[in-house]
């Protein structure tokens, strides 16, 4: 069976970075997961795409983000106040409480490269992905 794997924004960077130190973890964990289907909050995918934007890549890390088939999640006014909850009840600073949020709302699994948002998503009882 398919699961729904929520990818924080380091996870992504990794993947489309070669360059980057977790390239070859994020490229094997997108690889083992063909079959699975994998989401990204709309914010967390603003995140991700600062440093595209300030080097003017950002089409081509668009381009490459659609062609890896990510769905990108919406933040309804429903989820912004179940945000609230999450964040007051782990206090992680805001973009990892989302990323949290967003695997709590997909009952996903959470890939992550962040220590203290694996650890808050256990405490969530979410199967987590990480080095």
């Amino acid at each position: 069976m398919a699961r729904v794997i929520v990818l924080d924004a380091n996870v992504l960077i990794a993947l489309l970075a070669s360059h980057d130190a977790h390239h070859r973890w994020a490229l094997d964990l997108f690889v083992d997961s063909i079959e699975d289907k994998l989401v990204i909050s709309s914010l967390t995918l603003s995140e991700a795409m600062v440093h595209p934007a300030r080097n003017g890549q950002m089409d081509v890390m668009l381009r490459n983000i659609s062609s890896l088939g990510i769905e990108i999640s919406q933040l309804d006014p429903d989820g912004s106040m179940n945000l609230a909850y999450v964040r007051a009840r782990t206090q992680l600073r805001m973009p990892d409480a989302l990323v949290l949020h967003t695997a709590i709302e997909h009952n996903a699994f959470l890939a992550t490269l962040d220590a203290k948002l694996a650890l808050a998503a256990q405490g969530e009882s979410l199967n987590v992905i990480t080095l």
